[in-house]
């Protein structure tokens, strides 16, 4: 009866790890491939980056006419130019970063000297 017992538990469990080598998904290359067309979809160039920064930054109501010039490199941003108040600098990291592609900013603006 000992021998019995082992052989329906050693069945039985060989049937559940063939059960559960059986349901697991494999990774084929078409999935690969699809997974790395959606990356790459995704994917916007350092221009395409810049461009939007320079329209939205163009056309806020808050910002014109102020000239912000805009450099971008692998989703960073760089800034330089000048605003004419410093609560506008916060203003425009907030404003750049909610661009789709840009990974930070780097903030080199000044605040224009009010007595030019």
């Amino acid at each position: 009866m000992k021998k019995h017992t082992k052989l329906i538990i050693a069945g039985a469990s060989l049937v559940s790890i063939l059960v559960l080598v059986g349901c697991e998904k494999s990774v084929t290359a078409t999935d690969l491939m699809q997974t790395t067309s959606e990356v790459s979809s995704h994917h916007i160039s350092d221009e395409d980056i810049s461009k939007k920064v320079e329209m939205q930054l163009r056309n806020d109501e808050l910002l014109y006419p102020l000239v912000i010039n805009v450099v971008t490199r692998k989703g960073d941003v760089m800034l330089t130019g000048e605003v004419d108040e410093p609560n506008k600098l916060a203003y425009v990291d907030k404003l750049v970063m909610s661009i789709e592609g840009v990974h930070s900013v780097h903030n080199h603006l000044t605040v224009r000297d009010s007595k030019s």
